[in-house]
């Protein structure tokens, strides 16, 4: 939100303006969706005549506590009352913490995403606001679950250019086309979201309703950045974006530093010996998705020559050992430190480098 908020003001709205697909994982969808939700009604004229799209208020309330309402849910409905049901329609759902969460959020926003997948279609097909795909991981066997108000098969396979098979490695599925007889557009916005962040332990995995039923849970399993989701589209679209764009300006808003290495112990006592190759995978999970989906933009790059800028705005904390946690409960102290961030010299340079790709000088940060 703080990278959406100062960045598009600063560019005078030109970067919202320019921006055609939103993909990633986990909390960033959160904010993600809420912004493109603010940017549509500013559109429709339905904000708050006191406020604009950048606002601090807004930042303020997508970063509202998430934590409690969940864990009071788990603590009580889960285990108390778990026989609790609520109806959307005809159809009944548990008060679980999943619930919780998307009662919260709604609550934290100001109800404004309390709204259906199928609600955005016409003002994506129009290009009014940027298209977004929330994904999931399936649990039965790895693939990704992808959903958006439009047709996205075209991403569930890759496009082999010279196919050796007659058969294609079908490896996404297309919520909307996949569940249409399951009134699949009804989708909740918000239970999109959660789907996208279905932490482990933390929230309940979301069972869908397919024969055998399978369940889902958080994106980032698979891909941590939502760039495979943005690189697959691109692929696909390769050769009209040449023939009637610019270019491609591929930005990644990211939670950590990228390439940070930690430091190797000189020492290592019993406990590292035992627990250490348990966690190890754990803790390189983000550092192995980068390396990965460095070579694949590195091939993605040969596809627009000349004409594929990459842009990284990175959360960087202004003291190591101070660095917000990854957790639905900010401090004061840790979303003043995030927001700073933005001000570390790679970000700032970042910001002039999208500002050259967008056609010049707007306001200097």
């Amino acid at each position: 939100m703080n990278v959406l908020q100062r960045y598009d003001s600063l560019l005078k709205g030109k970067m919202l303006r320019h921006t055609f697909l939103m993909t990633g994982a986990s909390g960033g969808m959160l904010g993600a969706t809420y912004f493109r939700e603010l940017y549509l009604r500013r559109q429709e004229h339905r904000l708050p005549a006191s406020q604009n799209l950048y606002d601090s208020s807004y930042c303020e309330k997508i970063s509202r506590d998430l934590l409690n309402s969940v864990f009071s849910s788990f603590a009580v409905n889960d285990f108390i009352t778990p026989f609790r049901h609520f109806k959307i329609g005809d159809n009944a759902y548990a008060k679980d913490r999943g619930y919780a969460f998307e009662m919260q959020l709604n609550l934290n926003t100001d109800h404004i995403l309390n709204k259906k997948l199928g609600e955005y279609r016409e003002a994506e097909f129009e290009a009014r606001i940027p298209m977004l795909i929330w994904c999931a991981s399936i649990n039965a066997d790895g693939r990704r679950l992808y959903m958006s108000p439009q047709p996205v098969s075209y991403l569930c396979a890759p496009e082999y250019r010279y196919p050796t098979r007659s058969i294609r490695d079908v490896d996404g599925v297309d919520f909307a086309q996949f569940f249409a007889n399951q009134d699949a557009q009804e989708l909740r916005v918000t239970s999109a979201i959660r789907m996208s962040a279905t932490f482990p332990y933390v929230l309940p995995n979301v069972f869908l309703p397919s024969n055998p039923i399978i369940d889902v849970m958080d994106a980032g399993i698979s891909d941590n950045f939502g760039q495979e989701t943005s690189l697959r589209f691109l692929y696909n679209f390769r050769d009209w974006i040449n023939a009637n764009t610019a270019g491609v300006i591929f930005m990644q808003l990211r939670d950590s530093r990228k390439n940070d290495v930690s430091p190797i112990k000189q020492k290592k006592d019993l406990g590292d010996l035992i627990f250490e190759p348990l966690f190890s995978m754990q803790r390189h999970w983000t550092s192995m998705q980068d390396f990965d989906q460095d070579q694949l933009i590195n091939y993605m790059e040969g596809c627009f020559p000349g004409k594929f800028t990459r842009l990284i705005f990175q959360y960087v904390p202004q003291q190591a050992d101070k660095a917000a946690a990854l957790s639905w409960h900010l401090t004061p102290r840790e979303k003043l430190d995030i927001a700073r961030a933005l001000d570390n010299p790679a970000n700032q340079q970042a910001y002039r480098q999208l500002e050259t790709a967008l056609g010049g000088a707007s306001t200097t940060p």
